[in-house]
């Protein structure tokens, strides 16, 4: 006799929708033929959604598994890898709170290890990495619904691949074996969307930015647990690039002719394609490396408008991770800390029309930039260790053919960015450029004679940055400019002071900017 297994299939529109074994063996008991019961399961599984109803498929893989060193050994266990997640989406979604669309994939969390032993210390595990995930949003779905204020609250539509965080742990006694795990690395993520899309705010007072539609890759960070805790250990100096961060995927985002974005709201972006590298642990040894944001590719040829303030219609971001912080010393020196991982390329084209209304609510927001980096740890009576450089700033690359118009101060068509470390201009609350300081800072020194503080970290060095417009940027607003374009070294991070009588600081250069281009015509 043969048997049949159909496995578990989940995914919710509005509520869940999930068909087990047991299911099955019940209705097949009751006489359902079994081709008719697997037509029913694969239209439930694949077939078209009903309007005014949500849609989430997330894959996730599973996290691993925990150990432990107090009384029994055992070891922790990586994070799996997520499946890809994918989908197209043919019929209308109407008022609905959000999400109405979110198709991800999320790698599983590293197993940690929470206990340090007497004999023997075990290392966390690598996090999974995200899978591919892609959404196709056909002409005939028109997409609706209302932005929620809470710190819950979730884009209309989002697709996103999200690396697993790798366990924190204790440096092993053998340097074979690291102290953090590794993050896993996002995948690729795509959006096409050729239908109408309109977003309202709550009536409510927004806190927080929230896009109406996002499209991230984002490594996952370095030494974490899964409740959240940095890891107080961290890994060997041969080491600090292989337990690093998990690095962002590329993203793409298309908007066809036919597609038309209205976002209505304050702190409400329309659009939002980010592109992030997973922080790097902190450490007691060495202070771990983040990793690298992906490719932002952007192609507009339809409509999308945003109104509101603070609510700029197109940010595209990649970001490299945040070095991890060295630890402080006694006897020995503060370790120093990792460097900040590098901004990706960023291209956006514009064949369409794009438009806001409210203060510094830009055209196009466009960012690479670098993490910044790790500061030294301190130490008790020697030398602190020197801080991380800043990370690189790379391409960004702009080109207009089609229309952009802003009304409001402060709200430029078009703001071009490549940063190498630091912080510049926060897109979501955006008043005016800024630039941090980039390296991370020295450890302070003991008070031994003759110790010393912690050189600064370098800073980043920017990108070019480069701007071919033949279209019409139109501004209305006091400090909006049409084309702004940046390219923006870090600043050198601070040396630590000495705390005996040899007292002194060091300051480290900061980075080159790189070239800045416009070709108007």
């Amino acid at each position: 006799m043969k048997r049949f297994y159909v496995a578990s299939i989940e995914r919710r529109r509005g509520k869940r929708a999930e068909f087990s074994l047991n299911r099955l063996a019940a209705a097949l008991h009751g006489g359902i033929g079994l081709a008719a019961l697997l037509a029913s399961l694969g239209s439930m599984a694949a077939g078209p959604a009903r309007a005014d109803e949500g849609i989430s498929q997330v894959s996730r893989g599973a996290d691993g598994r925990d150990g432990e060193t107090a009384f029994t050994w055992s070891s922790a266990t990586e994070g799996k890898d997520a499946d890809p997640s994918a989908w197209t989406q043919s019929q209308p979604i109407r008022n609905v709170a959000s999400p109405a669309l979110e198709i991800g994939s999320v790698g599983g969390a590293g197993g940690s290890v929470h206990t340090k032993g007497v004999f023997h210390n075990l290392p966390g595990k690598p996090g999974g990495k995200g899978g591919a995930a892609s959404l196709s949003v056909a002409q005939s779905a028109e997409i609706s619904g209302v932005l929620g204020v809470s710190a819950q609250a979730r884009p209309l539509i989002r697709v996103f691949s999200v690396g697993g965080t790798g366990g924190l742990g204790y440096t092993s006694w053998t340097e074979s074996e690291s102290g953090i795990g590794r993050g896993g690395d996002g995948g690729p993520v795509s959006l096409n969307i050729a239908s109408r899309v309109t977003a309202t705010s709550d009536p409510a007072a927004r806190t927080r930015a929230l896009p109406a539609i996002q499209v991230l890759s984002q490594g996952g960070a370095a030494g974490v647990s899964k409740d959240g805790r940095r890891s107080a250990d961290g890994t060997y100096k041969d080491r600090v690039d292989t337990d690093r961060g998990g690095s962002g995927g590329d993203v793409s985002a298309t908007f066809d002719k036919s597609a038309s974005v209205g976002v209505t709201g304050a702190l409400a972006p329309a659009v939002s394609v980010s592109s992030l590298g997973g922080d790097g642990g902190h450490a007691s040894n060495s202070g771990g490396y983040p990793s690298n944001g992906g490719a932002v590719d952007f192609a507009n040829w339809g409509t999308i408008a945003a109104n509101g303030s603070n609510s700029t219609a197109v940010i595209l971001q990649s970001a490299g991770g945040a070095g991890g912080g060295g630890a402080n010393g006694a006897f020995a020196a503060g370790t120093p800390g990792g460097r900040g991982g590098a901004g990706g390329v960023v291209k956006a084209l514009n064949g369409g029309t794009i438009a806001t209304r409210g203060d510094y609510s830009f055209g196009i927001m466009a960012q690479s930039v670098g993490g910044v980096g790790g500061s030294g740890g301190g130490a008790a009576f020697v030398d602190g260790g020197d801080g991380g450089g800043a990370g690189l700033g790379k391409l960004v690359s702009i080109t207009n053919y089609g229309t952009i118009t802003t009304t409001g101060a402060g709200s430029s068509g078009i703001v071009a960015q490549s940063v190498g470390g630091g912080s510049a201009l926060d897109a979501f609350y955006a008043t005016r450029p800024t630039v941090s300081q980039g390296g991370g800072s020295g450890g302070n020194s003991g008070i031994l004679l003759f110790a010393s503080g912690g050189t600064g970290g370098q800073g980043g060095v920017g990108g070019d940055v480069k701007a071919e417009h033949r279209g019409v940027i139109r501004t209305a607003g006091d400090a909006a400019h049409g084309v702004l374009l940046q390219s923006i070294g870090g600043g050198g991070g601070t040396g630590g002071a000495a705390s005996g009588s040899t007292a002194f600081l060091s300051v480290a250069l900061g980075g080159a900017g790189g070239v800045a281009a416009t070709a108007a015509k």
